[in-house]
């Protein structure tokens, strides 16, 4: 059985939908997370691209990606809020599906913004108290 590491990974797994890359941050490539984020699917990232190699490779994956029909899932918060504030959005990843469908080295793709909202963020007390 697939592993199901995110929400929209369970909701494909259960409408029988091929479940999709997780575009994941460089960050969280840590020794045993790595290896439960990558068995789901997962791939990491650099957030800036200021080498230029890393920014080929990651356009070129990306393309290829999505050439082949493969599902993207992306979080374009970039991160997240202590407080629950929405972060501005990163477009990076945005931007590669774009340019990819404009410049028609892919024939099409199915944008699907989804947004998980919880009630109260559970660090948001425990935050406020050492922030003191």
């Amino acid at each position: 059985m697939a592993k199901l590491n995110s929400p929209v990974a369970y909701v494909f797994f259960r409408l029988q939908i091929a479940l999709p890359h997780i575009a994941a941050g460089a960050n969280l490539n840590l020794p045993v997370i790595a290896f439960l984020l990558r068995t789901g699917g997962a791939f990491f990232i650099k957030r800036s691209w200021s080498d230029p190699l890393v920014a080929i490779i990651t356009k070129t994956y990306i393309r290829l990606l999505l050439s082949k029909g493969h599902n993207l899932e992306v979080f374009i918060e970039g991160g997240r809020s202590r407080t629950g504030k929405l972060l501005a959005p990163k477009l990076g990843i945005l931007k590669l599906v774009l340019e990819n469908v404009l410049d028609e080295k892919i024939q099409d793709a199915i944008i699907c913004p989804i947004a998980i909202g919880y009630d109260k963020v559970c660090e948001e007390d425990t935050h406020a108290f050492h922030s003191i």
